[in-house]
């Protein structure tokens, strides 16, 4: 039994009743849909090492699978320390480009010059060009995907007794998108929660 879908890092509280007795591994992944289209997903998978063997054919049928603890549920938490990290950079990307717009920057050569240095990542790279573009039909990742997803980080890292306060600060810009209609949306229109009206002259 393999256990792919991201949910709160309860461990074994949130399994199946028989995944506590079976050769049950968890295994959420990233590296979104381009990772999936081109078998590359970054798997963490976490269970017994025999079980892990079991099922690895499987697993590396649809990217590379990367044991992170032996319990299983380890790879929940590591899927939520990952969705931390992909949320405050989301949110950061699309501060930047609408400050980069604001400025009186062009914001696509804005963008070709972040992603070059030291400011890239891979969130800015991939969803920073959607940002600059219409919003488009097609929806891979929508912004209720990070209302629920930085939601569930803040109350892991409530429960771990670890002030977040960037997390939550992001968490409050995707809230920001729903509320204003977007939430069906790609996520890269949480850009949208800073409109750029007009452009000031840079000081």
């Amino acid at each position: 039994m393999v256990l792919p879908a991201p949910g709160a890092p309860r461990r074994k509280r949130w399994c199946p009743p028989a995944a506590a007795t079976s050769s049950a591994n968890d295994a959420p992944v990233t590296g979104g849909v381009a990772g999936a289209t081109a078998g590359t997903l970054l798997l963490f998978v976490s269970g017994a090492a025999e079980h892990v063997e079991r099922a690895r054919a499987v697993l590396e049928a649809v990217g590379t699978p990367e044991v992170v603890g032996d319990r299983v549920g380890d790879g929940q938490v590591m899927k939520v320390v990952n969705q931390l990290l992909c949320s405050v950079h989301l949110v950061a990307a699309a501060e930047a480009l609408a400050l980069a717009g604001r400025l009186g920057l062009d914001q696509a050569r804005a963008l070709d010059l972040l992603t070059r240095g030291g400011a890239a990542s891979w969130m800015l790279g991939d969803r920073g060009p959607k940002m600059l573009s219409a919003p488009g039909e097609q929806v891979f990742s929508s912004v209720d995907i990070f209302v629920k997803d930085s939601g569930i980080v803040a109350d892991a890292a409530e429960a771990a007794g670890l002030p977040v306060p960037v997390l939550r600060a992001a968490h409050e810009q995707f809230v920001a998108a729903h509320d204003a209609g977007l939430g069906s949306l790609d996520d890269s229109r949480v850009v949208d929660v800073y409109a750029v009206p007009e452009a000031v002259p840079a000081p």
